[in-house]
């Protein structure tokens, strides 16, 4: 199916089922205070799963609505791939919210829900496997 056709369930709630509960570790953290977990075994980036977050406060802007920049905080999922030539080559997803200051918690779940419909509702499923907009 494809984007054109595709409905979005508004207000929906979501919550992870089934899998294994596995710690995250912390692996790196970078000048940009860019942190880097891994959250499955492995050596080296070709063989584990990572998570790296970043953020940015709000600040004082006086173009800005409000008199402030929005906040960010963002986190990108890599986990490994072996092909079928057996060479590795890396997944990877990333995801990013924009918030003003003046957001309220109903506000970003309500931005959350939206955000996790287009990720895991298979309507959605050419975008990402094909990059397919039709």
């Amino acid at each position: 199916m494809g984007i054109r056709t595709a409905s979005i369930a508004l207000g929906a709630t979501f919550a992870p089922t089934g899998g294994t509960a596995t710690s995250v570790v912390l692996i790196n953290q970078d000048a940009s205070n860019a942190k880097a977990f891994v959250a499955a075994p492995g050596v080296t980036p070709l063989t584990r799963t990572e998570l790296t977050f970043a953020s940015s406060t709000s600040k004082p802007n006086s173009s800005s609505p409000g008199g402030f920049t929005q906040g960010r905080a963002s986190v990108k999922v890599t986990t490994p791939k072996v092909l079928a030539n057996a060479a590795r080559t890396l997944n990877s997803a990333r995801v990013e919210i924009s918030i003003d200051p003046e957001t309220s918690a109903a506000d970003l779940i309500a931005l959350k829900s939206i955000l996790i419909n287009v990720i895991n509702d298979s309507d959605f499923d050419q975008l990402w496997l094909n990059q397919s907009l039709d």
